[in-house]
């Protein structure tokens, strides 16, 4: 578990990361519902729990790190692929993959092909827009070389699609500056 967020009828929504039906270093976007007396909600997903596979056709690791509640009960789940994209999957109040943002209920999101993604928050605007914020973190180009930090900021639709009144695509990316680590 990495995140938490509050329905608005008090359901608590943990969200994190679970090992796929794949096995080893195969690990999906899960997402657990509880009722307010702390047990699993039944009603939610199987049992109380759902998973989504990001991945590009293969196993991997997806990792769910931030999470939202919307007001008609939908659930913004963010965090990184495997190849540290930052991704995006939305469920419905009852588990269910919403199929109506991005492809198949699932959007993913590049900034440079060799930085790793990692997002903070994610948030819903009034007017249905999502905005996920992170930071990306670009390798040395040589051993003894600092990387390089950005801070990265990604505005979607609510169908998932780039929202281009936000600086023409959608995104924005601040260099922060250079340091060794990361």
């Amino acid at each position: 578990a990495r995140a938490v967020a509050i329905r608005e009828d008090g359901q608590i929504v943990v969200a994190g990361s679970a090992t796929a039906t794949g096995g080893f270093l195969d690990e999906d976007f899960a997402v657990a519902q509880y009722n307010t007396n702390g047990t699993l909600d039944a009603s939610f997903g199987e049992a109380g729990k759902v998973t989504t596979n990001l991945g590009l056709g293969k196993p991997q690791s997806d990792l769910g790190s931030v999470s939202a509640a919307q007001a008609d009960g939908k659930i913004e789940v963010a965090g990184t692929t495997e190849e540290s994209f930052f991704a995006l999957s939305r469920r419905n109040p009852d588990g269910n993959t919403d199929t109506t943002i991005g492809n198949d209920g699932r959007v993913i999101s590049t900034f440079l092909s060799d930085a790793k993604a990692t997002p903070a928050s994610v948030l819903i605007q009034d007017d249905g827009k999502i905005v996920m914020v992170g930071t990306s973190n670009r390798p040395p180009i040589f051993i003894g070389h600092p990387n390089s930090l950005s801070v990265v900021v990604n505005r979607f639709n609510s169908d998932g699609s780039p929202d281009t009144t936000f600086d023409s695509d959608g995104r924005v990316s601040q260099f922060l500056g250079s340091g060794i680590g990361g």
